[in-house]
C-alpha cells in the first residue's frame, strides 16, 4: 500500500504549502492494523523542489544514502505491497524563520487534529499513532488539545523542539491523558536545544525544550546515547548502534537499529512497561555543552547588544538561518575545545 500524503495549509507567511489535500479514506480501507501519522520538523516545505519532505524522510522508500534522509514509512515496515497498517505522511510549511515555523506548527497541529477526527469517524477501531521529529513534536502537541480521549493511542517525539510547558498542557487534555508519550532525546542534540531556547527567548518565549527531557510523569524520557539505555536495548533484543561522538540532530531516527524500537512501540504494546526501566533524565556527567546556560530576556529585544546572556553571539538574538549557522559554529568550537578533536562532529 502506498504512503498516503496529506499537506496542511498552515498560515506560514514565509512559505505557504502549494496545495492542500485530505487523506483518501478509501485507500486506508485496503489495509488493516494501526495507522501511523508521521510529520517532519523545521526547514521542509511540501512541493518544494529542494525541501519537500515527501522526497525525504516521508518518502515511500529511501531516496538518498544520507542517513538523515532515511524513509520513515519504509523503516516502520509500512511502505511495502501489503503492510499491516497504514502510513500517513503529514507535511506542513516549515520554511522561513524559526518564529514563523513555530507558529505555523501550532496551526498545522489543528489541521492534524481535524485529520485524526476524520479518520476516527471512519475507522473507530483502528489505533492511531503519531511520530514527529524536532518541530514536528510541536505539531503533535498542538493537535492533542483538539481531540477526544482515545483518539490517539500513543506518540513518539524525536528530539522535540517545543517547550516542556507546551507538552504538559497537551498531556492535560482528554486525548493527552489517554495516550502514551515516548520522548526520545540525546545529549548529541543539546546544542540544538540551546539554540532553540536562545532564538525563541529573544522574542520573549522562554522555557526549556523537551529535547532536554520532558520531565513529566506521563511522558517516558528515553535518552538513546546513555550507556545504561544502550545496555537496556540489548536486554530487550533491540540492537541499536552506539552513537558516534559529536553533535547530531538526526540520530534519534538515523541511528542504525533505532527503528526496531519504534516498530515495537507501535506493533508490540508489551514493550512499553519494559521501557519504564530505561526511562531516566539526561546524563548527569559533567559536560561543557551540558552546563552552558543562557539567561533569556522576558520581552522582545530591539537591540541585540542589550541581550544579557554570557558568551552569546549577537546572531542568536535573531531567528532563522543566521541562528542555526552562526550559533552552530559557536557551539561546535566549544565542543572541539573540550574534546581536542575536529572530527566526528556531524555523524550520528
Amino acid at each position: 500500500m502506498p504512503v498516503i500524503r496529506v499537506n496542511a495549509q498552515a498560515p506560514n507567511t514565509a512559505k505557504p504549502c502549494p496545495s492542500k489535500s485530505r487523506a483518501p479514506l478509501a485507500q486506508m480501507a485496503q489495509s488493516q492494523g494501526p495507522i501511523v501519522i508521521m510529520t517532519h520538523g523545521y526547514s521542509f516545505l511540501p512541493g518544494d523542489a529542494r525541501h519537500c519532505p515527501h522526497r525525504h524522510i516521508l518518502a515511500s522508500t529511501t531516496q538518498s544514502r544520507d542517513p538523515r534522509a532515511l524513509s520513515w514509512p519504509e523503516a516502520m515496515g509500512l511502505a511495502g505491497p501489503a503492510p499491516y497498517g497504514a502510513a500517513i505522511a503529514f507535511g506542513w510549511a516549515a520554511r522561513g524563520s524559526l518564529w514563523q515555523a513555530w507558529h505555523a506548527a501550532d496551526a498545522a497541529g489543528q489541521e492534524m487534529a481535524m485529520l485524526i477526527t476524520q479518520i476516527r469517524e471512519n475507522y473507530p477501531a483502528r489505533p492511531i499513532y503519531l511520530m514527529g521529529h524536532s518541530m514536528g513534536a510541536r505539531v503533535i502537541c498542538s493537535a492533542l488539545p483538539y481531540l477526544k480521549a482515545g483518539d490517539v493511542s500513543g506518540a513518539i517525539l524525536l528530539a522535540g523542539a517545543t517547550y516542556r510547558r507546551h507538552l504538559a498542557d497537551s498531556l492535560n487534555s482528554p486525548a493527552g491523558k489517554s495516550a502514551w508519550i515516548v520522548n526520545v532525546c540525546s545529549l548529541q542534540n543539546r546544542p540544538f536545544d540551546l539554540m532553540l531556547e536562545a532564538a525563541m527567548g529573544a522574542f520573549g518565549v522562554t522555557g526549556q525544550s523537551i529535547g532536554r527531557g520532558a520531565r513529566h510523569p506521563r511522558a517516558l524520557d528515553i535518552q538513546i546515547d546513555a550507556p545504561e539505555t544502550q545496555e537496556g536495548f540489548l536486554r530487550l533484543g533491540i540492537p541499536v548502534a552506539r552513537p558516534k561522538r559529536g553533535f547530531c540532530h538526526w540520530s534519534v531516527y538515523a541511528l542504525p537499529g533505532i527503528f526496531l524500537l519504534y516498530r515495537r512501540l507501535v506493533f508490540d504494546g508489551a514493550i512499553l512497561p519494559q521501557l519504564q526501566n530505561l526511562a531516566q533524565p539526561q546524563s548527569t556527567k559533567a559536560s561543557l555543552i551540558k552546563n552552558i546556560s543562557y539567561p533569556l530576556p522576558a520581552a522582545k529585544l530591539t537591540n541585540p547588544l542589550e541581550f544579557p546572556g554570557k558568551f552569546l553571539p549577537r546572531a542568536l538574538v535573531h531567528t532563522g538561518k543566521d541562528v542555526v549557522i552562526r550559533g552552530w559554529h559557536m557551539l561546535k568550537g566549544l565542543y572541539e575545545q573540550s574534546q581536542g578533536s575536529r572530527s566526528g562532529i556531524f555523524g550520528p
